[in-house]
């Protein structure tokens, strides 16, 4: 069990620096951006780096609880490649190329329920803003991702589930016109390395969307994670993965495709 934060959420988490994974998402995150940095990078292009390395790893311990070591993996796959890429335009692009990462991330817990704790008002409007925001800048297939993951909750019937009307609003915020500064939209862009990790983690499917047990309890220690909720994220996550390459939006689902790569992968060797 991993310590609770004190106000209910749904969506916060914390980092205990007691377990291994942990320390090396901190260490690892902070690692690749200050190789960023010393590679050349700006300040904000560094930190665009390590915190892309950290949303694979959040999202992979999301999605795959009983094996830290596919986090692991996926930190310095995902830093590497958002350091392939290439830099953002400015720093205010650069911040906001991980908006679809961690609004995705934060979709995703409503799916897994990892906290253990049921969505408050609260969490559905810092979900709503975080989908508005990406949808904005300009990420359209990742902010349709939190109505998903929403819409898997509550077919979940498990009395935890979101409220019934916040499905249908992220949908709308998520696809709602650009209508904020042009600083915060997001450049079309060729990126290689990010299409390659989206097409790997969608032929590794097969191996990954299979319901498999799992032994990890929620954060506040209250019952296990639920199988089925853990394989509907997987779901939902693929999908993500596959609108983003359909939508030619492959970078902005990098840390996602990571996540979902190593997963995949672990499975497929223990097959």
């Amino acid at each position: 069990m991993s310590p609770s934060i004190p106000v209910p959420t749904a969506l916060g988490r914390v980092i205990d620096l007691k377990y291994p994974s942990n320390r090396w998402a901190v260490l690892g995150s902070l690692g690749a951006a200050a190789a960023a940095r010393a590679a050349g990078r700006s300040w904000a292009g560094s930190l665009r780096v390590g915190l892309a390395g950290f949303a694979a790893w959040a999202l992979a311990r999301e999605l795959d609880p009983d094996a830290p070591r596919s986090a692991n993996l996926a930190l310095p796959l995902a830093a590497l490649a958002t350091w392939q890429a290439g830099e953002e335009s400015d720093d205010v692009a650069e911040l906001a190329a991980l908006l679809p990462a961690f609004t995705s991330l934060a979709g995703l817990r409503f799916a897994t329920e990892s906290t253990g704790d049921a969505p408050r008002w609260y969490d559905s409007l810092a979900l709503t803003g975080a989908t508005a925001a990406t949808g904005q800048a300009g990420a359209h297939a990742s902010a349709l991702l939190p109505a998903l993951a929403v819409a898997a909750s509550l077919l979940a019937r498990d009395g935890l589930e979101p409220p019934t009307w916040l499905a249908p609003l992220l949908a709308a915020a998520g696809l709602v016109p650009q209508v904020w500064p042009d600083a915060l939209h997001l450049p079309e862009r060729r990126d290689n390395a990010s299409a390659a990790l989206a097409g790997a983690a969608l032929l590794l499917s097969p191996f990954l969307l299979p319901r498999e047990g799992v032994d990890s309890e929620t954060d506040n220690g209250q019952r296990r994670l639920s199988p089925e909720r853990l394989q509907a994220a997987r779901l939902v996550g693929l999908t993500g993965v596959g609108l983003g390459v359909a939508g030619g939006q492959a970078p902005a689902a990098m840390p996602l495709a990571a996540a979902s790569l190593m997963i995949g992968l672990r499975r497929a060797l223990r097959a």
